[in-house]
Order: C-alpha cells, then sequence, then structure tokens
C-alpha cells in the first residue's frame, strides 16, 4: 500500500470532521488531488477501472480510519485543542500555497490576468462564511420524511466542499444545521446503534449522487481550463485560511486569533507539507 495515498486518506478526514479546512485541500496539498479526481471517475471505465479502484481503496482505507478516530475518539481532544488544530490548518495551508504556485508556475505564468478567478475563489469561501448561522437546525429526535431528503440534499452540495480545496464539508454541514445529527448518528454507528442509521443512508445517496456530478465537472474544467482553474484553487486555498480562523465559532469559541494561536501548531503544519514534500520529491527521483 502506498502510505502517502493512506496518510492523505487519513488527513482527509480528519479534515472534514472539524469545520474549516477541506479534505481537498489536503489531497491538494499533498499532490494527489488529480489522481484523485480521476480515479473516482476513472470507476466507470473498464480499462482503468482497477487501477483507480486501488488507489480508492487505499485513500478510502486511510479516510475511514481516520473519520472512526477523530469521531470516536478525538471528538473532546478536537474541541479542547480546537486552536491548535486550527493553528495546524493553518501552517499546512500557509506553507502549501508557495510550493502550489511553484509547481504550477509554468501553467501559471501564461496568462497573469487569469488572478481574477483567484479573487473568485476567494469571493467563493467568504460568502459561504456570510451565510452565517444555520439555516435550519434539525433535531435528531424529531426527523420527519422530507428531513431526510434536506440530509440527501446536504449531502449533495457537501461533496462538493469536500473535493474542492477551500471550505469543507463540515463548515457546510454547519451552516445547513446537521452537523450535530451527523456526528451523533456517525457516533452511534461507531458504537453499534443503528438507531439513525437512515441519517447516514440519506446522507451516503446525497454523497454519491453529487460526487458522481462533482468529478465529471472537476475533471472536464481542469483538462478545458487548467490555468484559469489553479488560479481558482488558489483563491480557494487563501479563502480557506479566513475559514479555518473562523472555525471555533462554530462551537460558541472566539475566532482564532494571535492571543489563542498556537505557535507550535503553526510550526506542526509547516514542518509537515516540508516533510511531505521532501517525500515526494524522494520518491520522483527513485
Amino acid at each position: 500500500m502506498r502510505f502517502l495515498v493512506f496518510l492523505t486518506g487519513f488527513l482527509m478526514a480528519a479534515a472534514d470532521s472539524i469545520p474549516g479546512v477541506s479534505g481537498g485541500t489536503i489531497a491538494f496539498i499533498i499532490g494527489l488531488y488529480e489522481e484523485l479526481i480521476e480515479s473516482i471517475k476513472n470507476l466507470t471505465k473498464k480499462d482503468k477501472r482497477l487501477k483507480a479502484i486501488k488507489f480508492i481503496f487505499q485513500l478510502g482505507t486511510g479516510w475511514i480510519i481516520g473519520l472512526i478516530i477523530s469521531v470516536s475518539i478525538l471528538s473532546e481532544v478536537m474541541e479542547d485543542n480546537i486552536y491548535f488544530l486550527a493553528s495546524l490548518f493553518i501552517g499546512l495551508v500557509f506553507a502549501s500555497i508557495p510550493s502550489t504556485i511553484k509547481e504550477n508556475s509554468d501553467i501559471m505564468k501564461k496568462n497573469y490576468f487569469n488572478v481574477i478567478f483567484s479573487i473568485l475563489g476567494f469571493i467563493v469561501v467568504v460568502g459561504i462564511m456570510l451565510i452565517g448561522s444555520s439555516l435550519v437546525s434539525l433535531n435528531i429526535n424529531s426527523l420527519v420524511g422530507y428531513d431526510y431528503l434536506y440530509i440527501m440534499f446536504v449531502g449533495f452540495l457537501a461533496i462538493g466542499c469536500m473535493l474542492l480545496p477551500g471550505i469543507s464539508g463540515s463548515s457546510l454541514f454547519l451552516i445547513f444545521g446537521v452537523y450535530e445529527l451527523i456526528i451523533i448518528s456517525l457516533h452511534e454507528f461507531f458504537n453499534f446503534n443503528f438507531e439513525h442509521i437512515l441519517v447516514l443512508f440519506s446522507l451516503g445517496i446525497g454523497v454519491l449522487i453529487g460526487a458522481y456530478f462533482s468529478v465529471k465537472i472537476i475533471s472536464f474544467l481542469f483538462k478545458k481550463y487548467t490555468g484559469q482553474i489553479m488560479y481558482f484553487i488558489i483563491g480557494l486555498m487563501v479563502g480557506s485560511i479566513l475559514a479555518v480562523i473562523n472555525g471555533p465559532t462554530s462551537n460558541g469559541m472566539e475566532a482564532l486569533n494571535i492571543s489563542n494561536f498556537s505557535l507550535i501548531g503553526g510550526l506542526v503544519g509547516v514542518l509537515l507539507i516540508y516533510l511531505l514534500n521532501f517525500y515526494k520529491t524522494k520518491k520522483e527521483m527513485s
């Protein structure tokens, strides 16, 4: 098993389980984003299906383990150490932006006018944040038929956020008022209590349908408008810094600021990017 793919899945789950940076950002930072999108797309192609399944299995194994740990074991730890984690994600994104620009400089320098797409990407993330408090707040003990359709719709939207390097699917869950019931449902499921399985089933259907369409659109845009998409993603990544800063407010805590910023967490994030880039370079040379 490719350790880097497994680690990517693990970190994506950790990122997706708390409001802030998206799992797509993690995949992009590590350099496996395009392979992820193409692998999902290639599941429908006979000649490329086996390779795609192998990649998704490796990534999915890491993602599932990361999700179980995040939801079942680290939920309280994450809340108690939210500023450390937010600082770590800030370090990850902050360190990855210049390396991303450097790696894609040949594509990006062809037309600097495309910086307008970076501005657009930034506006998209900030716009989602400005929606603010939940549009709807669902109570897990009083769900009715159309609530499950609503959960399905939110799953459809959230997977697009998770796949794009920008705001996380968890942030979208918060905005649409389903974050708490999804976390509770997952926690109960991992403890073999299937009382709320219909919540996860509805979410899963929405995610599968959303993933199918999102991957097709993202793959098409990458091939047709590579330069513009790279600038757009940089904008999403810059915007995700604000999303991470604002993340603790979802738990009723103050936003990340200079006084609660963890320098150690930030440095750990930067160091992780350095180590991942070192690992990738070493693998490419071998």
